[in-house]
């Protein structure tokens, strides 16, 4: 294994690759992030921190596992569903934790482990919570560590420094007891009695701890969430060594902001003076202290971040990509076409190359399960697509069930499931199908039809793609407007794709996107060759304000002569995949111009033709026809 250094030790007898390889595939296919560890070490034997927030693939599983010289260990917190480990430092302390008949009866449903003097003990938390020490009433000292986000167990079958072979009581699997730590009823560890806002510089390590021991204070102050984030930040800007991640800063502020409030903090010195109530704005520079003079009915809970504050903790993050260029992570995309065009064949291969890690499109991929709600298409619909595919992988998880976005219900089964996979695609197919009200005609109803599912794309850190029908209108070309019910509905999306296809000669198909979206989405067009269901190529991907004046007129003379009975603006812009009034505007140029005339009506839409010779219509063609119509 390339990643391990040093001499590696020899399993004991009765394990085998064969066997070892064989449990870290069973616990990555059921949503655990699985890392090599040498046996009779305790630390992970490769560079771990990526796997903190992706499942490893199966080439990567079998160059770790190769030989027998490497055990298992699995990271706990998001990644993998959520988990956390009670650690026990003895069999006396987890002796003593399920003297509770409430503990011995979870222990019971949770998955056990010995190690070498104590015990593990795994279930699932709602949130995302930091790790902390364990102290049990009635036991001197510390009784272990609860182990969360950033921390990893080692798993049976490995070898224990200290010789022993750790082995399961209860295997780990897939489902296990969701708790609530609260609920566990561990003693708080001594508390410090005074805490220095000004200390010095906070070394990794101690970063987490840290902020959160602030984050309590203000909590139990009173202070809201808003407030609460603004002062963790700057603290972590000012006093981190390195600061940590923004969204780091802003989990530590959501675990405050979900749990209950103390009776009475204990005192904090603030810039030398010792107060029983801390306001966050006590250690944010020229902001005061927004309750002096004020009256208790002129309070407000409303937060207002000084910029560079603001700033200071998101400048530097970078956009983090699910699919490189096409899909954002912690965004919330809609993809509309037609009915029968392919849109759904089209994001299925897109899944598909998800699930193996594989590039679409030409653009690298982060490997991720992918939650995919068909509630258009039936059982056998969708089977028929995936029949197409070889090697549909188990990353592809696929529901018939009735989930609504819009309601609390179904934010919370798509929550559940997210954090029960660690799945960063959800797959939504069709948007209306999934939709618990009658209508998204109304400006309301537009906007909360997609806002739930775009929070929790931001909170859970994953993508959302919703396919969306367009309507049958043409009058409008193809642009936004061509979306049902688009106006409010793409205001809450971040970026929106619309889609066409033609078929060509040979059969094969070619797919037009155009998007409007925020920044690096806004006003690209990807022209996309297609030869089957399996296999998408893409051929350009450009800005539509880089094409020319003298490109457009081009494109639009070609569409002209291959259609010489003349075409409306609406007609070309179909052809261009550009929208309406950008043609009209360009045809009413070039007719001032003397390169086009109105041969005809349609309806109420002009129909324009090339002038050939001196700016006369060709009096052989068929545009006299059209005029005497």
């Amino acid at each position: 294994m390339s990643d391990a250094k040093g001499p590696a030790p020899t399993a004991p007898q009765g394990l085998t690759e064969s066997s070892i390889l064989t449990l870290a595939r069973e616990y990555a296919a059921n949503g655990f992030s699985v890392v090599p560890v040498r046996h009779g070490e305790k630390r992970p034997a490769i560079e771990w921190k990526k796997f903190q927030s992706r499942i490893a693939t199966d080439p990567e599983l079998q160059t770790w596992f190769a030989d027998d010289s490497h055990g298992l260990g699995i990271v706990c917190g998001k990644v993998s569903g959520n988990l956390v480990c009670l650690d026990f430092d003895s069999d006396q302390a987890f002796d003593h934790f399920v003297q509770t008949p409430e503990h011995e009866q979870l222990v019971d449903q949770c998955a056990v482990a010995n190690s070498a003097r104590g015990k593990h003990v795994f279930f699932r938390d709602p949130a995302t919570v930091p790790s902390t020490a364990i102290h049990l009433e009635g036991f001197e000292g510390k009784a272990g560590d609860l182990l969360a986000e950033g921390k990893f167990v080692v798993v049976p079958p490995t070898v224990h420094p200290d010789g022993p072979l750790r082995k399961w009581h209860r295997p780990i699997e897939q489902k296990l007891p969701v708790v609530w730590p609260e609920t566990l009823k561990l003693k708080q560890p001594p508390k410090v009695e005074k805490v220095r806002l000004t200390l010095e510089n906070i070394e990794e390590g101690d970063r987490h701890n840290t902020l959160l021991s602030y984050g309590a204070k203000l909590r139990n102050a009173g202070n809201d969430f808003n407030s609460i984030v603004q002062a963790l930040s700057l603290v972590n800007q000012q006093k981190c060594r390195p600061p940590l991640a923004a969204h780091e800063v802003t989990g530590i502020a959501m675990y405050l902001a979900a749990r209950p409030v103390s009776l009475r903090p204990d005192p904090i010195q603030v810039q030398g003076r010792e107060d029983d109530r801390l306001d966050a704005f006590s250690i944010l520079p020229d902001v005061g202290t927004p309750r002096d003079g004020m009256e208790d009915d002129e309070s407000t809970d409303i937060t207002f971040t000084p910029g560079d504050v603001y700033m200071d903790s998101r400048k530097e993050e970078p956009l983090e990509w699910l699919i490189k260029d096409i899909i954002p992570l912690t965004f919330l995309t809609v993809i509309g076409a037609d009915s029968k065009v392919g849109k759904t064949c089209f994001v299925t291969n897109l899944a598909h190359n998800v699930t193996h890690g594989l590039p679409f499109l030409g653009k690298e991929t982060i490997q991720s399960k992918v939650l995919w709600l068909s509630a258009e298409e039936s059982e056998p619909e969708r089977a028929m697509i995936l029949c197409e595919y070889e090697d549909t992988s188990p990353n592809l998880l696929i529901t018939h069930d009735e989930i609504f976005i819009d309601t609390p219900k179904g934010i919370r089964d798509l929550r559940i499931w997210i954090r029960r996979t660690g799945a960063k695609l959800i797959v939504i197919d069709t948007l209306m199908a999934c939709l618990g009200r009658q209508s998204t005609s109304g400006a309301k109803d537009g906007r909360d039809a997609l806002a739930p599912l775009k929070e929790l794309c931001r909170v859970e850190n994953v993508s959302a793609v919703v396919l969306h029908h367009i309507n049958k209108n043409n009058a409008s070309g193809m642009n936004r407007s061509r979306f049902l019910d688009s106006s409010q509905l793409l205001a809450v999306a971040s970026v929106d794709w619309l889609m066409v296809a033609d078929v060509l000669r040979n059969g094969d198909r070619e797919i037009q996107m155009t998007t409007t979206g925020r920044k690096v989405f806004c006003g690209r067009k990807l022209l996309i060759h297609s030869s089957s269901i399996t296999d998408y190529r893409l051929v350009s991907d450009t800005m539509q304000h880089e094409e020319s004046k003298d490109a457009m007129k081009e494109k639009i003379m070609s569409i002209f002569q291959s259609s010489p009975e003349g075409l409306t603006a609406v007609q070309v812009a179909e052809k261009l995949g550009l929208e309406h009034k950008t043609i009209q505007n360009r045809l009413t140029r070039l007719t001032k111009q003397g390169e086009v005339t109105v041969v005809g009506q349609q309806g109420k839409a002009s129909v324009y033709a090339v002038l050939t010779g001196s700016g006369n219509p060709d009096p052989s063609g068929p545009q006299g026809e059209l005029m005497e119509a």
